[in-house]
């Protein structure tokens, strides 16, 4: 007998025996020997087994297939065997699916992924289809099957379909552990967890030591309740149970790092907390969990505070490509990018940093790593944007109040005077609000210190309100005194704060206090010993001090500091410059020009000081050398330099515009400066697209272009359209120019008006969307841009598609600024046009659900519109009548709703209608083949009922016939043993009488009147119940019926009968189709009485 890691087949009455144990490479033959003795689908489900076990998940994959492909040849036959191999294969694949990667990065830098690697949605789909062919071809699926489908849908997260298919296996076995622990999820997955835990209670009680385990999702649900006690005791109670559990542990670990950072902890309780938690991390992501990706997440998290940069990046990407949640993705996302922002990687940071917020908006590190990233990149209005979003989802949270605060105090570059005032306003707001919760001790201000907090509010009043600005600051310094040790002194920084606040604001008085506080940092930064921070400090301050001076107008002094400086640092070039102007100042205009060569002598290339030197040139009445050297500057070092370019562009447009003379050319020349002019201030832009001045030269630059250049002469008769249309054509070539030397939205977003204008929508929405992802899908104008794009779009084309994405953009507008009335007009306006656009398509080009959808937003939009009418602001972005008016237009379009879904229902209905008639047909035509097949059995069964019935009696009938003759035959022996008596001619009296049958010849005795009437009820009940004379031939034989005649000749010669023996009885058996005779019976003869008797008794 073969052991159990053998597995037998038989073949052609021989056995053969495949060790499990030893499965070769190539299975090669075990395959042809499981087809060749026709092996059922267990055999080939254990040898994929072996190799599945053995991690060998290519050869366990091929032998699933092979015996399905075998199965799916033999038809019918094959096909229970094909449909445990299909189950078999769905869950193979989800299996697969599990430890495979959400999502595979390209771009991956250190955790690389094999080239020909497939991602969990690939083994998803491939399980569901396998489940759907299975399903098509088993109509009432087993409970195992529906359990494999619910898995499979958990898979493809349908959680409703997942949820049906749960209770239905529920709904015939109730107590099906696995469909409960399946419920159990799904009511988790909808945060329904009290109701989670019960269904996971149950599943316990009924199998305590099942997998999976239920103690896992018990102790989720009583996390999420906030019982963090009772759900570790269920993960550890899961552990003493399934010591080798994967999940228990890494949530154990994981509540370890929660409880590292409860503050309610001593710090010693959070280190060995924090120690343990990511030891057991490290273990399980070492051993078995490298496809888990929340570990990873958390080992990247550490990996950072420790600065292994290339660990942390590897286990963030291993966490992004492995997470099934968005959460989880969006902190792979969030490392990536600070691994980058502390790397200076800024670029790289910012696009990790949207990736990040792309999956999970709510990141918060995510949107403060960003906005700081922002910062650093100068990108103010980004930075402000996403510190908004931040503070959104928590108003106490001081981490984004702060630096909102800061940064709308700030302002920047290209906000207007309004915004700016704005700004300052709401950050005035939240500097308050900030002090109030650090003073009530609302939140944790944990590494929030108050003097800094003095410090930002005193920059957000120093342009406004000096003596506020002066009191913070006044505040911060007080503050720190109060923490800092008095021989160490306060922060030099901060006192150079403050005296710079009070050198410009302070007047006299400040700028004395000025010149102290200078002071007292340079003793505070000299006790700083050589460091390198501390001389920074240093050279810093003695430079403000020197300027402080220049405007105490103490130039000696000023003069007196510089040179301390350029003693200590001869290169400090922006020192020498300072020198230089106090030399000017003073009328030194020669040492100051000889001092500026020298500065120029020792860094030729500083642009900053070659500027300087060119604004030298120009404001002593040298025009013309600071022009040459301004072009200078462009040809021998850097001709992209934006200074000398706007220098240069300055210089040509004033000269153009100078020359008046009228001439040919003249005229040319001045043409052809004003070209220059605007090359140059387009080099600028490409530069520097922020470059204000430059922008509002070549926007002069093209208007002097009347006199004669890139634009003609305007032509008669050509209407308004025309010329909007031959401009904008113009434009796009100018843009197409930007575009190639720089790659901005902005250009974008004019190059998408130009195509708008033109009526090419698609190429609007292409320009529209390069611009948005240059802000990665946040600037609110981009996305009102496409909106309107695909609006217009949809129009043309009578695409709803296209409307629901003008709606879906414009809603994304919204969410960026809630309160833009102009923007929910929009969207108002979308909603009912998209509505009157379904209703005008036919009913082959729509849905019922689109047409409710619809018809939704439609009345959606007629309360926008009605909420926009009571609005009784003073100023509106639209005409206060233009609501009212879309309003009724709205009730218009809406009267014919429902008459649109009742054709739309009647449209889709007859077409089920029609679907539902075939199928009725096939039905009963199926039917009727069934009644008639068992119409036709029911009476093939009658007929053999009756068959059967008419020999039962026909057997009776001649049992008693038997009987009757036997008995009769009987009593004629016994008469004939009796002695005779009277004479010859009395017995041939009465046998004459008998045989005439005469009734005058007296009543028969007693005895024969018995037998007559025994006789007479027999043959009356033999004729009624067979009616026909065959009954009777059947109980006589040809020899009885031939010898009848014979003994009443007998009688009528006078002639005694012989005695005959008694004849054996026949007997008539159940299969006997009729009463055939018996050739070797004996002849038996009756005595005419006996025959007229029985002939007598017929007919009466």
């Amino acid at each position: 007998m073969a052991s159990s890691r053998t597995l037998e087949i038989h073949l052609d009455g021989d056995e053969i025996n495949v060790d499990l144990d030893d499965l070769d490479d190539d299975p090669e033959e075990v395959y042809v020997v499981l087809q060749d003795s026709n092996s059922p689908a267990w055999m080939w489900r254990t040898v994929a087994a072996e190799y599945w076990g053995k991690g060998d998940m290519e050869r366990a994959e091929h032998t699933i297939r092979r015996a399905i492909d075998l199965f799916e040849q033999q038809g019918r036959e094959g096909m229970e065997n094909w449909q445990a191999m299909q189950l078999i294969y769905a869950n193979f694949l989800i299996a697969k699916a599990r430890h495979a990667p959400k999502l595979i990065l390209w771009t991956a830098r250190h955790d690389k992924l094999e080239s020909d690697a497939k991602d969990k949605g690939f083994y998803i789909n491939q399980a569901a289809t396998s489940m759907a062919r299975l399903d098509a071809a088993v109509p009432a699926p087993s409970i195992l099957q529906l359990l494999s489908k619910a898995v499979a849908q958990l898979a493809e997260n349908a959680i409703d379909a997942a949820g049906r298919t749960f209770d239905e296996v529920l709904g015939r076995q109730p107590n099906n552990t696995l469909a409960l622990m399946g419920k159990g999820r799904i009511q988790y997955a909808r945060k329904g967890y009290r109701e989670a835990v019960k269904t996971f209670q149950r599943a316990l009680s009924l199998s305590p030591t099942m997998l999976p385990d239920p103690r896992v999702g018990i102790g989720l649900c009583a996390w999420s309740l906030g019982d963090h006690e009772r759900a570790k005791h269920a993960w550890e109670r899961s552990l003493e149970v399934h010591p080798d559990l994967e999940a228990p542990q890494i949530l154990i670990c994981l509540s370890l790092l929660n409880d590292a950072k409860d503050k309610r902890r001593n710090q010693k309780e959070r280190t060995r907390a924090y120690g343990e938690g990511i030891k057991g991390l490290a273990s399980i992501f070492r051993d078995k969990g490298r496809h888990c990706a929340i570990v990873a997440d958390a080992l990247s998290a550490f990996f950072i505070d420790r600065k292994e940069w290339d660990k942390a990046a590897k286990a963030a990407e291993r966490a992004i490509q492995y997470a099934d949640l968005r959460s989880v993705v969006s902190d792979g996302f969030m490392h990536l990018g600070r691994i980058a922002h502390l790397r200076g990687e800024m670029s790289d940071a910012i696009e990790q940093y949207g990736a990040a917020l792309d999956r999970h908006d709510k990141n918060q590190l995510a949107r403060a790593g960003l906005g700081q990233v922002h910062i650093l990149t100068n990108e103010i209005p980004a930075a402000i944007h996403d510190f908004e979003l931040l503070l959104s989802d928590n108003q106490n949270l001081l981490q984004a109040i702060l630096p909102l605060a800061s940064l709308q105090a700030s302002g920047w570059q290209g906000a207007n005077p309004a915004e700016q005032e704005a700004g300052k306003a709401r950050a005035r707001g939240l500097f308050e609000r900030a002090a109030r919760i650090i003073k009530g001790k609302e939140v944790d201000t944990e590494g929030v210190e108050e003097p800094e907090l003095w410090v930002e509010i005193a920059k957000l009043w120093q342009t406004e309100d000096a003596n506020k600005a002066r009191e913070a600051y006044a505040r911060a310094v007080e503050l720190a005194r109060d923490v800092t040790d008095p021989e160490k002194g306060v922060d030099p920084k901060l006192l150079n704060a403050l005296a710079v606040i009070r050198h410009i604001h302070g007047g006299e008085t400040g700028r004395a206090e000025a010149r102290d506080l200078y002071q007292e940092a340079l003793v505070v930064a000299s006790k700083g010993g050589e460091d390198t921070t501390h001389e920074m400090v240093q050279t810093v301050t003695l430079y403000n001090l020197a300027r402080c001076w220049e405007t105490l107008g103490e130039q000696s002094q000023a003069q007196e500091a510089y040179e301390k400086l350029l003693s200590r640092h001869p290169e400090y070039v922006d020192a020498k410059a300072r020198l230089a102007h106090v030399y000017q100042q003073q009328g030194r205009i020669d040492e100051a020009h000889a001092l500026l060569k020298d500065a120029l002598e020792s860094q030729t290339d500083n642009l900053d000081l070659r500027a300087y030197y060119t604004y030298f040139l120009a404001s002593n009445k040298q025009s013309r050398p600071a022009s040459k050297f301004a072009q200078l500057t462009l040809s021998s070092y850097d001709k992209h330099d934006v200074y000398s370019l706007c220098a240069v562009a300055a210089d040509l447009y004033s000269t153009a515009r100078e020359n008046k003379d009228s001439g040919s050319e003249a005229i040319k020349v001045r043409r052809k400066h004003f070209q220059n002019c605007a090359l140059a201030y387009d080099k600028v832009l490409s530069l520097d697209p922020t470059c204000a001045y430059a922008a509002m030269g070549l926007a002069i630059a093209i208007a002097e272009d009347a006199l004669g250049g890139l634009a003609g002469a305007p032509v008669p008769g050509v209407d308004e359209a025309m010329v909007r249309e031959r401009n904008a054509g113009e434009a796009l070539s100018v843009f197409a120019r930007v575009r190639e030397s720089i790659n901005t939205g902005s250009v974008f977003i004019n190059m998408g008006h130009c195509y708008y204008t033109l009526d090419q929508f698609q190429k609007a929405i292409e320009s529209y969307e390069l611009a948005s992802r240059t802000y990665a899908g946040k600037d609110f104008h981009v996305l009102l841009h496409l909106a309107r794009s695909w609006y217009a779009r949809a129009n043309v084309e009578q695409s709803s598609e296209g409307m629901e994405t003008a709606l879906d953009y414009a809603k994304q507008a919204l969410a960026l600024a809630p309160e833009d009335k102009a923007t929910l007009y929009d969207i108002a306006v979308i909603q009912q046009k998209f509505a009157e656009l379904l209703f005008s398509l036919p009913a082959d080009r729509r849905t019922l659900a689109k047409l409710e959808e619809a018809i939704a937003q439609a009345n959606e939009a007629q309360t926008t519109f009605a909420a926009l009418v009571d609005d009784k602001s003073p100023v509106l972005p639209f005409a206060r009548d233009l609501p009212d008016q879309r309003r009724r237009y709205g009730e218009t379009v809406l009267r014919k709703s429902n008459d649109h879904i009742e054709a739309q229902k009647a449209a889709e209905a007859e077409v089920l209608a029609k679907a539902e008639a075939a199928r009725q047909m096939r039905e009963d035509e199926r039917r009727r083949k069934q009644e008639e097949e068992e119409t036709r059995i029911a009476e093939i069964q009658r007929q053999a009922a009756e068959l059967s019935e008419r020999r039962r009696q026909a057997r009776e009938e001649a049992a008693l016939w038997n009987a009757v003759v036997k008995q009769e035959k009987e009593e004629e022996e016994e008469a004939d043993r009796k002695p005779v008596r009277g004479s010859r001619k009395k017995r041939q009296s009465a046998v004459n009488g008998s045989g005439a049958n005469s009734e005058t010849d007296g009543p028969l005795p007693e005895s024969k009147k018995k037998k007559k009437a025994k006789r007479s009820k027999l043959s009356q009940s033999q004729a009624e119940q067979s009616g026909e004379d065959t009954e009777d031939e059947a109980l006589f034989t040809d020899t009885e019926r031939d010898a009848a005649p014979a003994a009443g000749a007998a009688d009528d010669d006078d002639i005694k009968p012989e005695s005959t023996k008694p004849r054996a009885k026949r007997v008539i058996r159940e299969d006997d189709e009729e009463a055939e005779p018996t050739s070797k019976r004996r002849k038996k003869i009756k005595s005419k009485a006996t025959i007229s008797d029985s002939d007598e008794d017929m007919s009466d």
